[in-house]
């Protein structure tokens, strides 16, 4: 072994701890200026996706939760009940619901300032209301007929199985998915609008004792993470 060649065997080792830690502080301070130089885009900019049905349901199907198909007249919209291991669902759905109209990434330029489609990083989707009434307008307590809510876009849960407690207490924002996130980026490349199928499965309480008629109202507000460096190169 050449003179020496032992110390510097010893040397690198020692030296691992010195270069883990400069590699994490890269990471730490990338991360805090990728964070600086992203502007979140919301409601000042984007509207709201709201959802008013009328559901007309068998009420002879009710009780037992026996399989009940519908479509809501003037909406394409799907009502299905279905007894399952886990109970009896009632699940809504929206066929090509509009998450982002050919206008949203204009008015998101005008806060952010002028970008490329590719500088979206994400979109947060927050599930601000989701209210059940009856067809005079009373309103239903969640509480009492939902053990829970899933929402489904694309075929990807979005939110599982949220209690109705927790629904009521705060608005539920969730991350879109990679591959939804690129569909609604590929739609406003277009300048056409932004649309996915959106499902809320409704898990009933035991014993089921919905009303034969409900309405349906929700209120979803999209928010944009725009990286402007990423948007400007």
């Amino acid at each position: 072994m050449q003179p020496g060649m032992t110390k510097q065997l010893f040397m690198i080792p020692a030296c691992l701890p010195f270069l883990t830690a400069l590699g994490a502080g890269c990471a730490v301070a990338s991360d805090a200026v990728d964070d600086a130089v992203t502007v979140e885009v919301g409601a000042e900019s984007l509207q709201a996706v709201e959802m008013d049905r009328s559901i007309t349901l068998d009420g002879a199907r009710i009780p037992d939760c026996l399989d009940f198909d519908a479509t809501v007249p003037l909406t394409n919209t799907t009502v299905m009940l279905r007894k399952s291991p886990g109970g009896c669902t009632l699940a809504v759905q929206q066929p090509d619901l509009v998450l982002l109209d050919e206008h949203a990434i204009d008015r998101a330029r005008e806060k952010a300032g002028n970008f490329d489609v590719d500088g979206i990083r994400s979109c947060t989707l927050e599930l601000q209301r989701f209210d059940l009434s009856t067809a005079n307008g009373a309103a239903l307590a969640l509480a009492e007929y939902l053990d829970g809510i899933t929402l489904i876009i694309d075929g990807e849960v979005v939110l599982d199985h949220v209690s109705a407690s927790e629904l009521q207490a705060a608005a539920l924002a969730r991350r879109l998915p990679a591959r939804l996130m690129e569909k609604l980026k590929t739609a406003v490349k277009a300048n056409q609008a932004a649309v996915a199928d959106v499902e809320f499965s409704l898990w009933l309480r035991a014993p089921v004792d919905l009303p034969d008629t409900l309405d349906m109202h929700v209120v979803m507000q999209p928010t944009l993470q725009v990286n402007v460096i990423d948007a400007a190169l």
